[in-house]
C-alpha cells in the first residue's frame, strides 16, 4: 500500500473499521511517517473538541417545577370503550365472518372442469347465439 493510499484511509483507521492487516499495514508506516503521525493527532485533537457533548445541568427551579407538575398529574385510567364493552361478541363474529368469505372465495378455485365441457357450453351458447341472430323481429 502506498503512501497516499493509506493516508485516504487515515480516517477509517482513527474510527476503528480497518480489518486487522490493513491496520497492521498503516501501524507500521505510521512508525516510519512522521506526515501521517501528525495528521493523526491533528485529527484526535479536533475530534476530541468537536464530539465533546458539553455537560448540561438543569437549574434547581426547573427540576421542582418539572417534579411538582410530575406529581399533581394523576394517572388517567385506561378505558374500553363503551360502545365496544357492549358488543363484546362483535369481535368473535367478524372473525368467523372473514373465516367464511375466505371459505366461500376459494370454493370456486377447487371446482375442476374439463376441457370438453367448456367447449361444448361455448359451442351450445354460439348456436343459440346464431339462431337469436337468424330469427326475424316480430
Amino acid at each position: 500500500m502506498d503512501h497516499d493510499a493509506i493516508q485516504a484511509q487515515l480516517f477509517s483507521f482513527y474510527d476503528g473499521e480497518l480489518a486487522g492487516d490493513v491496520r497492521r499495514t498503516i501501524e507500521t508506516h505510521l512508525q516510519g511517517c512522521a506526515e501521517c503521525r501528525m495528521l493523526v493527532a491533528q485529527w484526535t485533537r479536533v475530534a476530541g473538541r468537536l464530539f465533546q457533548a458539553p455537560a448540561i445541568q438543569p437549574s434547581e427551579a426547573f427540576v421542582e417545577r418539572t417534579t411538582r407538575r410530575i406529581a399533581s398529574t394523576r394517572p388517567q385510567p385506561v378505558r374500553i370503550s363503551r360502545w365496544l364493552a357492549d358488543r363484546g361478541w362483535l369481535i368473535p363474529a367478524m372473525g368467523v365472518a372473514a373465516a367464511f368469505f375466505l371459505v366461500m372465495a376459494q370454493w370456486p378455485l377447487q371446482q375442476t372442469v374439463s376441457i370438453e365441457s367448456v367447449l361444448l357450453s361455448h359451442e351450445e351458447g354460439a348456436d343459440d347465439s346464431l339462431e337469436q341472430l337468424l330469427e326475424e323481429p316480430s
